[in-house]
């Protein structure tokens, strides 16, 4: 096995998850602004902003801020989304003529997975942010937070080992 010193740049095609996940990102933030426009009249003028580790509001502020979690949505989407578009950029340890497609498509496709997880959990987090003033929940879920980071643990390790036997 010959290592590659210089990576080469591939037009690689995306994959039927990636394409799924893209979309299933996308519609979850537009879902996220159509819930905000359709809600925006219930929605208090002045709503909990932050809130403690047990979910209870401890500062407030205006409904305005609702927006920021779509603009963050938008940063983070288009962000991974530049990220995944230079696969050839990234540092890779198994690296060889014989695995170099293989190895893009997996750390592009470990990309597309963090963004879509991410995503729909700001999405699910401003929907309970969004529920709490409403008087639908009592306290946001303290446990989502932690599932959350779960989830992207166990999707770097996935992605991780993956690498490793694609070498």
């Amino acid at each position: 096995m010959k290592t590659v010193m210089v990576h080469p740049k591939l037009k690689l095609k995306k994959s039927s998850l990636e394409i799924i996940l893209n979309i299933v990102s996308v519609l979850s933030i537009m879902a996220l602004a159509v819930y905000i426009l359709i809600m925006w009249n219930e929605i208090p003028h002045t709503i909990p902003i932050h809130f403690n580790a047990y979910g209870e509001p401890d500062n407030h502020g205006s409904k305005n801020v609702i927006w920021i979690f779509i603009a963050l949505n938008i940063v983070i989407w288009s962000g991974f989304s530049l990220l995944e578009s230079f696969p050839h950029k990234y540092h890779y340890s198994f690296l060889t003529e014989g695995n170099t497609e293989k190895q893009y498509k997996n750390a592009r496709c470990m990309l597309n997975c963090l963004k879509a997880e991410i995503v729909l959990f700001f999405s699910y987090e401003s929907w309970e942010f969004i529920q709490f003033p409403l008087g639908k929940l009592e306290r946001l879920s303290s446990g989502s937070v932690l599932f959350a980071v779960l989830v992207v643990f166990l999707t770097l390790t996935f992605f991780i080992v993956r690498s490793f036997k694609l070498k």
